[in-house]
Protein backbone atom coordinates (compact mmCIF):
# COMPACT_ATOMS: atom_id res chain seq x y z
CA UNK A 1 0.00 0.00 0.00
CA UNK A 2 2.89 2.33 0.76
CA UNK A 3 4.22 1.93 -2.81
CA UNK A 4 0.86 2.93 -4.32
CA UNK A 5 0.72 6.09 -2.18
CA UNK A 6 4.29 6.93 -3.09
CA UNK A 7 3.65 6.52 -6.84
CA UNK A 8 0.49 8.62 -6.52
CA UNK A 9 2.44 11.38 -4.76
CA UNK A 10 5.20 11.33 -7.41
CA UNK A 11 2.60 11.70 -10.17
CA UNK A 12 0.89 14.58 -8.34
CA UNK A 13 4.21 16.38 -7.80
CA UNK A 14 5.51 15.91 -11.35
CA UNK A 15 3.34 17.44 -14.08
CA UNK A 16 5.25 15.68 -16.89
CA UNK A 17 4.51 12.28 -15.38
CA UNK A 18 0.91 13.32 -14.85
CA UNK A 19 0.62 14.28 -18.53
CA UNK A 20 2.29 11.05 -19.63
CA UNK A 21 -0.05 9.01 -17.44
CA UNK A 22 -3.08 10.89 -18.81
CA UNK A 23 -1.88 10.35 -22.40
CA UNK A 24 -1.35 6.61 -21.81
CA UNK A 25 -4.73 6.25 -20.11
CA UNK A 26 -6.62 8.04 -22.91
CA UNK A 27 -4.73 6.06 -25.57
CA UNK A 28 -5.50 2.71 -23.95
CA UNK A 29 -9.15 3.57 -23.33
CA UNK A 30 -9.53 4.90 -26.87
CA UNK A 31 -8.13 1.70 -28.37
CA UNK A 32 -10.50 -0.46 -26.35
CA UNK A 33 -13.41 1.77 -27.34
CA UNK A 34 -12.38 1.94 -31.02
CA UNK A 35 -11.77 -1.76 -31.56
CA UNK A 36 -14.38 -3.05 -29.13
CA UNK A 37 -17.39 -1.03 -30.28
CA UNK A 38 -16.84 -0.60 -34.03
CA UNK A 39 -16.70 3.14 -33.48
CA UNK A 40 -16.68 3.96 -37.20
CA UNK A 41 -20.06 2.33 -37.71
CA UNK A 42 -21.84 4.44 -35.10
CA UNK A 43 -19.78 7.62 -35.52
CA UNK A 44 -19.87 7.97 -39.32
CA UNK A 45 -22.75 5.56 -39.99
CA UNK A 46 -24.46 7.10 -43.04
CA UNK A 47 -21.22 8.54 -44.44
CA UNK A 48 -18.68 5.85 -43.51
CA UNK A 49 -17.49 5.21 -47.09
CA UNK A 50 -17.38 8.91 -47.95
CA UNK A 51 -15.33 9.78 -44.85
CA UNK A 52 -12.80 7.03 -45.52
CA UNK A 53 -12.63 7.82 -49.24
CA UNK A 54 -11.96 11.49 -48.50
CA UNK A 55 -9.22 10.82 -45.94
CA UNK A 56 -7.66 8.02 -48.00
CA UNK A 57 -7.46 10.38 -50.98
CA UNK A 58 -6.00 13.13 -48.81
CA UNK A 59 -3.41 10.78 -47.33
CA UNK A 60 -2.54 9.43 -50.78
CA UNK A 61 -1.95 12.94 -52.15
CA UNK A 62 0.24 13.77 -49.15
CA UNK A 63 2.19 10.55 -49.63
CA UNK A 64 2.81 11.31 -53.30
CA UNK A 65 3.90 14.84 -52.36
CA UNK A 66 6.37 13.60 -49.73
CA UNK A 67 7.59 10.80 -52.02
CA UNK A 68 8.47 13.37 -54.68
CA UNK A 69 10.53 15.25 -52.11
CA UNK A 70 12.30 12.41 -50.30
CA UNK A 71 12.61 9.48 -52.73
CA UNK A 72 15.25 9.43 -55.44
CA UNK A 73 13.87 6.22 -56.94
CA UNK A 74 11.43 6.88 -59.79
CA UNK A 75 7.81 5.86 -59.29
CA UNK A 76 4.40 5.97 -60.89
CA UNK A 77 1.43 7.20 -58.84
CA UNK A 78 -1.60 5.24 -60.02
CA UNK A 79 -5.04 5.15 -58.34
CA UNK A 80 -4.20 4.80 -54.65
CA UNK A 81 -0.80 3.15 -55.06
CA UNK A 82 2.77 4.18 -55.73
CA UNK A 83 4.77 1.77 -57.89
CA UNK A 84 8.55 2.04 -57.68
CA UNK A 85 10.66 1.01 -60.62
CA UNK A 86 14.14 0.93 -62.12
CA UNK A 87 14.94 1.56 -65.74
CA UNK A 88 16.51 -1.50 -67.38
CA UNK A 89 19.29 -1.36 -69.97
CA UNK A 90 16.69 -1.64 -72.72
CA UNK A 91 14.81 1.39 -71.35
CA UNK A 92 11.86 -0.54 -69.93
CA UNK A 93 10.42 0.00 -66.47
CA UNK A 94 11.11 -2.83 -64.06
CA UNK A 95 8.71 -2.51 -61.09
CA UNK A 96 10.11 -3.81 -57.83
CA UNK A 97 7.83 -2.47 -55.11
CA UNK A 98 4.34 -1.12 -54.61
CA UNK A 99 2.98 0.97 -51.77
CA UNK A 100 -0.81 1.23 -51.55
CA UNK A 101 -2.83 3.57 -49.39
CA UNK A 102 -5.84 1.69 -48.07
CA UNK A 103 -8.65 2.91 -45.82
CA UNK A 104 -6.88 1.62 -42.70
CA UNK A 105 -3.99 3.96 -43.54
CA UNK A 106 -6.25 6.98 -43.99
CA UNK A 107 -5.51 8.51 -40.59
CA UNK A 108 -9.13 8.56 -39.39
CA UNK A 109 -8.38 6.49 -36.28
CA UNK A 110 -5.33 8.60 -35.48
CA UNK A 111 -7.30 11.84 -35.88
CA UNK A 112 -10.02 10.56 -33.56
CA UNK A 113 -7.42 9.55 -31.00
CA UNK A 114 -5.72 12.93 -31.27
CA UNK A 115 -9.07 14.67 -30.81
CA UNK A 116 -9.80 12.62 -27.67
CA UNK A 117 -6.40 13.51 -26.25
CA UNK A 118 -6.96 17.20 -27.02
CA UNK A 119 -10.29 17.08 -25.17
CA UNK A 120 -8.68 15.95 -21.90
CA UNK A 121 -5.53 18.06 -22.01
CA UNK A 122 -5.81 20.98 -19.60
CA UNK A 123 -5.60 24.23 -21.59
CA UNK A 124 -7.92 26.79 -23.14
CA UNK A 125 -10.28 25.22 -25.66
CA UNK A 126 -9.27 27.46 -28.57
CA UNK A 127 -5.59 26.65 -28.02
CA UNK A 128 -6.33 22.93 -27.99
CA UNK A 129 -8.23 23.24 -31.27
CA UNK A 130 -5.33 25.13 -32.88
CA UNK A 131 -2.98 22.35 -31.70
CA UNK A 132 -5.44 19.78 -33.05
CA UNK A 133 -5.59 21.42 -36.48
CA UNK A 134 -1.80 21.71 -36.75
CA UNK A 135 -1.25 18.17 -35.51
CA UNK A 136 -3.92 16.89 -37.93
CA UNK A 137 -1.83 18.06 -40.87
CA UNK A 138 1.14 16.12 -39.51
CA UNK A 139 -0.97 13.02 -38.85
CA UNK A 140 -2.44 13.05 -42.36
CA UNK A 141 0.97 13.49 -43.97
CA UNK A 142 2.54 10.66 -42.00
CA UNK A 143 -0.35 8.25 -41.38
CA UNK A 144 0.59 5.69 -44.00
CA UNK A 145 2.36 3.49 -41.44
Amino acid sequence: MELGKRISQIIKDNSELKDLFLFALVTILFHFLYWGTDMNAWLFWPFNNEVYSFFTSLTYKGTVFLSNIFFTTPFDAVDSSIKFYNITASGAKEFFSTMEIVKDCSGVKQLLQLFMIMLVVPNKFWKRMIYFLCASVVVLLFSRA
